[in-house]
């Protein structure tokens, strides 16, 4: 009986647990680790109460995407509308990526219409602001957050 192995799993919101062994060694890492992940667990009201920070800064981001925008300055192209958008998207995102189309949706509703978001992503591209992660999805380069940091308002 002592050789029967027990598997645990969990999530709690992705902070995930798998535990699998004998059935004592199970119980000691689950007495364990169960209590501190069940403290850390997020919950809608901390999520949305913690400000999110921008990567590669300690500036905190606001919730909405309009009072983010306002922090830049009115002249810039669309290409850099569309790397405060994908940076922004990125902060929310459990994956830390943005797409062109979950930009592109931020500006539009904030009313802002670009004439090509997915040429803005492109030149992003090549400008090193951003880089691809996998198909379709993309990240801000420090690079990109450093030319952000730039485009502020107040510096």
């Amino acid at each position: 009986m002592s050789d029967i192995n027990v598997r645990v799993r969990a999530n709690r919101s992705t902070g995930e647990l798998e535990v699998e062994g004998p059935a004592e060694i199970v119980k000691e890492w689950w007495e364990k680790l169960w209590p501190v992940m069940s403290e850390s667990a997020p919950t809608t009201t901390a999520a949305t109460k913690q400000p999110r920070l921008l990567a590669a800064s300690n500036t905190p981001l606001p919730d909405v995407f309009g009072e983010y925008y306002h922090e830049f300055r009115s002249d810039i192209t669309d290409v850099d509308r569309v790397l405060i958008a994908g940076a922004f998207v990125q902060s929310r995102d459990p994956d830390r990526v943005f797409t062109t189309k979950n930009a592109n949706q931020v500006l539009l509703d904030q009313n802002i219409k670009l004439v090509n978001a997915s040429q803005g992503v492109r030149r992003l591209l090549s400008m090193k602001r951003a880089f691809g992660v996998s198909d379709g999805r993309f990240r801000v380069s420090s690079t990109g957050f450093e030319h952000l940091n730039s485009l502020k308002v107040n510096q």
